[in-house]
Protein backbone atom coordinates (compact mmCIF):
# COMPACT_ATOMS: atom_id res chain seq x y z
CA UNK A 1 0.00 0.00 0.00
CA UNK A 2 1.48 2.90 -1.13
CA UNK A 3 1.16 6.53 1.02
CA UNK A 4 2.89 8.94 -1.47
CA UNK A 5 0.64 11.58 -1.38
CA UNK A 6 1.54 14.26 0.90
CA UNK A 7 -0.49 15.03 4.07
CA UNK A 8 -1.17 18.27 2.47
CA UNK A 9 -4.66 19.08 4.14
CA UNK A 10 -6.95 22.13 4.05
CA UNK A 11 -7.26 24.22 7.10
CA UNK A 12 -10.36 22.15 8.75
CA UNK A 13 -10.07 25.10 11.93
CA UNK A 14 -10.78 27.82 9.11
CA UNK A 15 -14.02 29.79 10.20
CA UNK A 16 -15.19 29.10 6.65
CA UNK A 17 -14.60 25.59 6.76
CA UNK A 18 -18.06 24.16 7.48
CA UNK A 19 -18.27 20.62 6.33
CA UNK A 20 -21.00 20.14 9.13
CA UNK A 21 -23.22 22.17 6.55
CA UNK A 22 -22.95 20.45 3.52
CA UNK A 23 -24.68 23.84 1.55
CA UNK A 24 -21.78 26.00 3.23
CA UNK A 25 -21.30 28.53 0.19
CA UNK A 26 -17.11 28.39 0.69
CA UNK A 27 -17.00 24.34 0.30
CA UNK A 28 -15.87 25.28 -3.31
CA UNK A 29 -12.30 26.37 -1.87
CA UNK A 30 -11.63 23.32 0.00
CA UNK A 31 -13.54 20.48 -1.37
CA UNK A 32 -12.32 19.26 -5.12
CA UNK A 33 -9.02 20.00 -6.93
CA UNK A 34 -7.20 22.67 -6.54
CA UNK A 35 -3.99 23.73 -8.56
CA UNK A 36 -1.25 24.68 -5.59
CA UNK A 37 1.99 24.36 -4.56
CA UNK A 38 2.79 22.37 -1.12
CA UNK A 39 6.85 22.06 -0.18
CA UNK A 40 7.71 23.94 -2.95
CA UNK A 41 6.66 21.53 -5.40
CA UNK A 42 3.40 22.57 -7.78
CA UNK A 43 1.02 19.79 -8.48
CA UNK A 44 -3.09 19.60 -6.95
CA UNK A 45 -4.47 19.49 -3.88
CA UNK A 46 -7.24 17.16 -3.67
CA UNK A 47 -9.78 16.97 -0.96
CA UNK A 48 -13.50 15.21 -0.52
CA UNK A 49 -15.71 14.83 2.23
CA UNK A 50 -16.31 11.11 2.61
CA UNK A 51 -17.65 10.43 6.48
CA UNK A 52 -17.89 6.99 6.35
CA UNK A 53 -15.17 5.54 3.59
CA UNK A 54 -12.32 3.30 5.13
CA UNK A 55 -9.81 4.40 1.80
CA UNK A 56 -10.60 6.98 -0.56
CA UNK A 57 -7.78 7.29 -3.40
CA UNK A 58 -6.84 8.92 -6.72
CA UNK A 59 -6.70 7.37 -9.73
CA UNK A 60 -4.87 8.55 -13.26
CA UNK A 61 -3.32 7.73 -16.20
CA UNK A 62 -0.32 8.45 -13.86
CA UNK A 63 -0.42 5.84 -11.57
CA UNK A 64 -2.03 3.56 -14.53
CA UNK A 65 -5.42 3.92 -12.66
CA UNK A 66 -4.35 1.41 -9.85
CA UNK A 67 -6.61 1.12 -6.78
CA UNK A 68 -4.26 2.39 -3.68
CA UNK A 69 -1.76 3.47 -5.64
CA UNK A 70 -2.39 7.39 -4.07
CA UNK A 71 -4.14 7.27 -0.88
CA UNK A 72 -5.69 10.29 0.91
CA UNK A 73 -5.42 11.23 4.24
CA UNK A 74 -8.51 10.87 6.73
CA UNK A 75 -9.70 13.86 9.20
CA UNK A 76 -11.60 13.65 11.79
CA UNK A 77 -14.12 15.40 10.03
CA UNK A 78 -14.60 13.01 7.38
CA UNK A 79 -12.39 15.32 4.85
CA UNK A 80 -9.92 12.83 2.94
CA UNK A 81 -7.37 14.78 1.75
CA UNK A 82 -3.91 15.19 -0.28
CA UNK A 83 -1.36 16.82 -2.50
CA UNK A 84 -0.31 15.38 -5.97
CA UNK A 85 2.92 16.88 -7.02
CA UNK A 86 3.49 17.21 -10.46
CA UNK A 87 -0.20 17.13 -11.59
CA UNK A 88 -1.73 19.72 -13.38
CA UNK A 89 -5.14 21.38 -14.31
CA UNK A 90 -6.92 19.29 -17.14
CA UNK A 91 -5.40 15.96 -16.10
CA UNK A 92 -8.06 13.32 -16.26
CA UNK A 93 -8.69 11.74 -12.91
CA UNK A 94 -10.99 9.67 -10.76
CA UNK A 95 -11.68 9.64 -7.13
CA UNK A 96 -12.41 6.10 -5.53
CA UNK A 97 -13.34 5.20 -2.28
CA UNK A 98 -14.23 2.17 0.23
CA UNK A 99 -16.92 2.26 2.64
CA UNK A 100 -15.73 0.39 6.31
CA UNK A 101 -18.23 -2.65 4.52
CA UNK A 102 -16.18 -3.43 1.58
CA UNK A 103 -18.14 -1.47 -1.30
CA UNK A 104 -16.36 0.44 -3.31
CA UNK A 105 -17.96 3.48 -5.85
Amino acid sequence: MSRSISQSKPNTNSANFRVENPFHWTLYRYLGAHPGEHEGKSGVHFAVWAPNASEVSVLSDRNGWQVSKHLLHPSDRGVWAGFLPDYKSGETYKIRHSDRLGANS
